[in-house]
């Protein structure tokens, strides 16, 4: 259970960012530029049997996949 930023192969030097530090439910989740912010890590919880979940660093939100888009 680390802490870790999450870049698409094609895009390096980009991180999957919620915006504005946002706390808000149903945040999307955007590429933007990696420039370290809590906002760009996620801490994979381990629920057991091969299962995690993925939680935004800064707010303690869930990723989740809303209609092909990733959502805090």
């Amino acid at each position: 259970n680390g802490i870790y930023s999450v870049s698409p192969r094609s895009s390096m030097g980009k991180s999957y960012d919620v915006p504005d530090y946002s706390n808000k439910d149903g945040a999307q989740v955007k590429l933007w530029g990696y420039n370290a912010g809590m906002n760009q890590k996620y801490q994979l919880v381990d629920q057991g049997g091969e299962t995690y979940t993925i939680q935004v660093a800064h707010s303690g939100k869930y990723l989740q996949d809303h209609h092909k888009q990733l959502q805090s």
